[in-house]
Formats: C-alpha cells, structure tokens, sequence
C-alpha cells in the first residue's frame, strides 16, 4: 500500500471514503477497538488533502475528539505541535484532525 504521503488528492479523496465506509461498518459490527485506528487512518489522509501551509502557529483551534481549545506552536509537515488549554505538555495532532 502506498503512504498517504505519496498519493494523488484523488486516491487519497478514495481512501478517505473507504475508510470512513470502514469504520460505520466496524461501528455496527460492535468491533469499536478497530474504530480508533480507522479514525486515525482516516484524520491522517484527510491531513495530506489539506495545506499546511493554512495553518498558522499560535492560531487556536478545536480537535476532532479532544476537549479544550489547541493553540499550535509550530508545524513540521501534516503535524500541529501546540498545547490544548495553554497547558501540560506540549503534543501533536495531525492537521485533519482540527477544526
């Protein structure tokens, strides 16, 4: 399989459909441990349809799944590197995932 990284916005518009197929499936399949990677997979392809070149540090955010506000600091490819609150360590959400 190729890495989301080296395909074409068609193939990566195909897999994000796919995944997201996939995961109502495994989601009325009661199989909800599978749920999570599937999210994963599919925030991260959404990640490299988009352009981070948009996204700006110190500009706040909202995260797909987490509580609080996420003010990035600094971006390194499809990743947002900040801190959710202005507090506790600094982490790392790819850019798909914000809002």
């Amino acid at each position: 399989m190729k890495r989301f990284s080296e395909m074409s916005k068609a193939e990566l518009r195909k897999e994000t459909d796919r995944l997201r197929q996939e995961t109502k499936r495994k989601l009325a399949e009661g199989k909800f441990h599978e749920v999570d990677v599937l999210e994963q997979q599919y925030y991260f392809a959404k990640s490299y349809l988009m352009n981070p070149q948009d996204i700006e540090p110190n500009t706040v955010y909202h995260v797909h799944g987490e509580a609080g506000i996420f003010r990035i600091k600094t971006m390194k490819g499809v990743m947002a590197w900040g801190q959710i609150n202005d507090e506790g360590p600094e982490t790392a959400f790819p850019i798909g995932r914000l809002y």
